[in-house]
């Protein structure tokens, strides 16, 4: 080939290049971004499409929706939607000086975004279908961007709409007011994992608690009707959640006739949606758990001694090195049979109260007529004339104990020795 031929080839192949690159925006990396903003610095932004035409403005952590109604924002769904538009791509100038826009669908446009004083339009797909056409006012000129923009030209309202039934820092909650059939219950944390019920001044059951929050924060709504109102008479159910700096609520009526749907209304929210009955059910089994009805937060099992007191029966378990116990009574030390003593100590696991009583119900004797400590919880059991009456330390409230419980009370220290043992380095009886 000649030199002339192979410089004329080179020049063809320059000039190619410079066209592609000049209609592509630039190589891979240079690729121009429809919008100038970063996700960081956007607080707001307007999607307008056949079915939404909303403005949605952050607020701390949330966003919401303003316009056409006023409610909580998807923050999931917004923030996906939102990277989608700050990182659309375009591809190329497809007609600078357009006669007719719309071939492109762009005349009317399908969607239009605006975002940091930015805007745009949005078209239809072109014919291979890798791009949408988009058209930034005030230039006229017809672009190519990438296929990420179609998810705001089809959004609609209840796509975006949250519907977690309460927004709310979970692991931060400080109080949860329950108020059910006239009963109000209010659950104050005490410390890591620790709660109270204050009106019974007894021990919450913290991970039937957990529960409670979690299922509060589920996207459990159902359907969204603005013209559903809450009449206050139809309350059967409400949580009230309180953290450092902020609190929120939520009221559940009844069940909507001719429906497995009940109304429900957040305090964020003006208008009420509907929420399946079985959600509702779900969260009725978790109050009805948050009773720790357990005479010992912490297993007897784990206890590194165990103490009994009773008209019949006074002794102390004490662990040993080996995994052991011995047992003392009346001043002496032997050695327990392992078996018999955590078949003792599963006992007092296995005891739950039938229900809590509020402080000052009943009046107790002066004397309990049973003393248990595990560690560092010691447990009184009274006779009352509501039958066996438990009180943990530290608590003023009292449990109701079923009288199928009393059997498991009648304890004999000759259960726990062990009548076989054999010589210990020690002088004792080496248990089993």
């Amino acid at each position: 080939m000649r030199r002339s031929h192979v410089a004329m080839f080179a020049a063809i192949l320059l000039l190619a290049a410079a066209v592609l690159l000049r209609e592509s925006g630039g190589t891979g990396e240079g690729e121009e971004l429809l919008f100038g903003a970063g996700e960081e610095a956007v607080d707001r932004f307007a999607i307008r499409n056949d079915s939404l035409d909303a403005l949605f403005r952050k607020e701390g952590e949330e966003w919401r929706i303003e316009g056409p109604i006023e409610d909580r924002a998807d923050p999931v769904r917004v923030e996906a939607i939102l990277r989608a538009i700050l990182e659309t791509k375009i591809m190329r100038v497809v007609d600078e000086e357009p006669e007719d826009l719309a071939p492109y669908g762009l005349d009317p446009p399908a969607g239009m975004i605006a975002v940091a004083g930015e805007t745009a339009s949005i078209g239809a797909r072109n014919p291979t279908a890798d791009g949408v056409y988009v058209l930034r006012p005030p230039a006229r000129a017809v672009l190519l961007a990438d296929n990420a923009l179609l998810s705001a030209a089809t959004l609609s309202l209840d796509r975006v709409r949250d519907r977690a039934l309460l927004r709310f820092p979970a692991q931060k909650t400080e109080v949860l007011v329950v108020r059910r059939g006239g009963e109000t219950r209010t659950l104050r944390r005490e410390g890591s994992g620790r709660w109270r019920i204050e009106e019974l001044d007894v021990r919450a059951n913290a991970p039937a608690l957990g529960g409670l929050l979690s299922l509060l924060g589920l996207e459990s709504i159902h359907s969204f009707d603005d013209s559903l109102m809450f009449r206050p008479g139809d309350e059967e159910l409400s949580f009230r959640v309180v953290w450092e700096g902020g609190e929120t609520s939520l009221r559940i009526g009844a069940a909507i006739e001719g429906t497995s749907l009940a109304v429900c209304a957040a305090s964020d929210r003006e208008n009420s949606s509907r929420i399946p009955r079985y959600a509702v059910d779900s969260l009725v089994v978790r109050i009805d758990r948050l009773l720790d009805r357990r005479l010992f937060a912490r297993s007897p099992l784990e206890a590194e001694a165990v103490s009994f007191r009773s008209e019949d029966a006074s002794f102390d378990l004490a662990r040993r090195e080996d995994g052991g116990w011995f047992l003392t009574m009346d001043g002496e030390t032997f050695s327990a049979f392992a078996a018999h003593a955590r078949a003792f100590l599963r006992r007092f696991e296995s005891i739950e109260a039938a229900r809590a009583l509020a402080p000052g119900t009943i009046e107790l004797p002066e004397r309990a007529a049973w003393r248990i400590t595990a560690g560092e919880e010691p447990v009184e059991i009274f006779e009352t004339l509501r039958g066996l009456v438990a009180r943990r330390e530290g608590e003023t409230g009292l449990l109701l104990l079923e009288e199928a419980v009393r059997p498991l009370l009648d304890v004999r220290a000759g259960y726990l020795l062990d009548h076989d043992p054999a010589p210990a380095a020690d002088g004792l009886p080496e248990g089993r």
